[in-house]
């Protein structure tokens, strides 16, 4: 019997760019910080978005749908679309040992691309880690509605699926950054994580994981995660690597390093990188963590970093049950919660609603029956009694219930 597992370090580790966002990441990782093993795919609806793409293939989806025009934000049309792809989406993540994904969410094909990829590296057992954006406040209410849709399904599908959002992004740059620049930052900035990150996976390195572990670490439903970075130079890289970590806007400070169960660490550094570097850098990270949390680790040197030092982080928090206690329908009287409007409205029920007792009705009446000359009998009951009163029914009208 042939161990399929086995083969897989023949296998590329897949980059795929979704969408112009998503393309601009993966652009930053094709001509910046790739490796061998590396395989970087850029898909789109949207010709034009593909012929500038430094990726090694480019994949134009639907084009009998979408006519190379994109699907202009309609999560329906790029629906269509990916659905005509399917076959070829299948055999591209066949083709794959481990998955990257690029994308940014509120658009058409970006935010339905990454759930179908999910799904199809989930039949093949292929593992997925999907980075996606979500949209800037001011891009509009649509937009982020579509983006929220998108991430829950996303999910669903996805081992592990990293949400940034945009406005904490841009966080670390200064308001006069010109435009253009902020997002090449941006990009440069998640490119760069992913690219060390996807390190996790090679087989060539100071300190390597296997992809069982891989697979094992990233297969938790409903975790949380949160990919940072870090970098630093010089003498003392390793202390500034990890300061820098922290400073990271998607993780705020070393207690979210202290709530994980789970994490993957890459360390990057050039070829001249030391023992006791690596060994300074992930200690430092290891002493935040949980002792019963799950730990990987990478170590790879990379001659284009000289004497340059990268930390990557992939947190895995598992998800906090919230206690949703089930609303009662019967308000409670003088509850600590009240607001004054709530109590103005129950003080003027309380005036205008007259006391309303039990109805004893001990007292058969026939009502307009009364007078009839022939009572209407059936198994020795008067049905011209009405039948709360012949079963000796007790009514209760109800409390007023404000």
């Amino acid at each position: 019997m042939v161990d399929a597992t086995a083969q897989t370090p023949d296998l590329p580790i897949l980059l795929l760019g979704i969408g112009r966002g998503g393309i601009r990441i993966a652009d930053v990782v094709r001509r910046s910080c790739g490796f061998p093993e590396l395989a970087v795919v850029a898909a789109d609806s949207d010709a034009a978005t593909l012929s500038a793409a430094a990726a090694d293939r480019r994949l134009l989806v639907g084009e009998a749908w979408a006519r190379g025009e994109g699907c202009g934000g309609d999560t329906e049309a790029a629906e269509r679309a990916v659905s005509a792809a399917t076959e070829e989406l299948r055999g591209l993540v066949k083709e794959a040992r481990m998955i990257f994904v690029a994308a940014g969410l509120g658009g058409g094909i970006g935010s339905v691309l990454p759930r179908v990829i999910a799904r199809l590296a989930r039949e093949a057992a292929v593992p997925v880690v999907v980075l996606v954006t979500t949209p800037f406040s001011f891009e509009g209410a649509k937009r982020a509605q579509t983006a929220e849709v998108a991430l829950s399904l996303l999910r669903a599908e996805a081992d592990a699926v990293i949400a940034v959002p945009n406005s904490l992004l841009f966080a670390r740059l200064p308001p006069d950054t010109a435009s253009h620049s902020a997002f090449d930052l941006a990009s440069d900035h998640l490119g760069r994580a992913l690219a060390g990150l996807a390190r996790v996976c090679c087989a060539k390195g100071l300190l390597t994981a296997d992809m069982a572990g891989v697979k094992r670490l990233l297969r938790r439903p409903g975790c949380a995660c949160t990919l940072a970075m870090g970098q630093g130079r010089g003498p003392a890289a390793a202390e500034e690597a990890f300061r820098d970590l922290l400073a990271s806007p998607f993780i705020g400070d070393a207690s979210r390093l202290e709530a994980t169960s789970a994490a993957l660490l890459t360390l990057l550094g050039g070829e001249t990188l030391s023992i006791g570097c690596v060994q300074d850098c992930l200690e430092r990270v290891h002493s935040h963590l949980p002792r019963h949390a799950q730990v990987l680790v990478g170590a790879y040197t990379d001659a284009r970093l000289a004497d340059q030092v990268q930390l990557t982080c992939l947190l895995v928090a598992e998800a906090q049950p919230q206690a949703r206690s089930q609303p009662s329908l019967l308000p409670s009287e003088g509850t600590g919660n009240e607001t004054a409007k709530t109590k103005r409205r129950r003080s003027r029920r309380d005036q205008a609603a007259p006391a309303q007792d039990l109805l004893p009705l001990i007292e058969q009446q026939l009502g307009i029956f009364a007078g009839s000359p022939q009572p209407t009998f059936l198994n020795g009951e008067n049905l011209d009694v009405p039948t709360f009163q012949r079963r000796n029914i007790v009514i209760d009208a109800g409390e007023d219930l404000g």
